[in-house]
């Protein structure tokens, strides 16, 4: 089992360090701009963490800022809610970037908060209200022996007041896929209400948790 790990982290590392060195080729020479021509990117990210990690839903710091350096320095950061509305105007896109996060994650105020204004990013955090300021364990994060700590609401509070967007993610991460629209719609309002109670703004953006789509996305409000 040993020998299978370190092989499993020895390609892993392979694969990444190829695709760095490609996107670096790309970016030198300017070729990454007629490959995002016409299009938008959306960079999710949940956790971000002080140490290094190969975890799926964390990310360094030191890899964080690496990417948020990389995306000021390359890229069209913009704020969702903008590029929305080239999407409504039926604007052509061009290479726009926006960078979100999942779940509310207190690093997302501890860590990723002052790297994010230091490159002038914008973002949007969508946020499980119901794990805000609370002890919930979530199952993939226990699965990997780790700890969920969640933001407070003045923290939440504070993203927005540094210029970032704040969307919903339901009340309890709920796969909606699995409920019925009258199950669906309190996780849908109550965090939608809640959200804009706390904010003085309702929010006007929602992220769908385990990113999967719902049957009964049109028969709710």
């Amino acid at each position: 089992m040993k020998k299978k790990s370190i092989v499993s982290r020895a390609r892993r590392f392979a694969t990444r360090l190829v695709k760095d060195i490609l996107g670096r080729v790309l970016v030198l020479t300017g070729r990454h701009r007629a490959m995002i021509r016409g299009k938008s990117i959306v960079v999710a990210f949940h956790s971000v963490t002080p140490s290094l990690t190969d975890g799926a839903l964390r990310c360094s710091a030191r890899d964080f800022e690496r990417y948020c350096a990389f995306f000021a320095r390359h890229l069209k950061p913009v704020a969702l809610s903008q590029m929305v509305e080239r999407l409504k105007s039926d604007t052509a896109l061009d290479g726009e970037l926006v960078v979100t996060f999942d779940d509310g994650y207190a690093d997302n105020a501890e860590i990723a908060l002052p790297i994010l204004n230091r490159y002038k990013l914008p973002a949007t955090f969508y946020v499980t209200t119901g794990f805000i300021e609370s002890g919930t364990q979530t199952f993939w994060d226990r699965d990997q022996k780790i700890e969920s700590r969640w933001m407070t609401w003045p923290q939440v509070v504070s993203l927005a007041k540094s210029g970032h967007e704040i969307g919903t993610h339901t009340v309890t991460h709920a796969n909606l896929a699995l409920l019925k629209a009258p199950d669906v719609t309190p996780e849908l309002q109550r965090s939608r209400d809640e959200i804009a109670q706390r904010l003085g703004k309702t929010p006007t953006h929602f992220a769908v948790p385990f990113g999967r789509d719902f049957e009964t996305m049109n028969e709710v409000g």
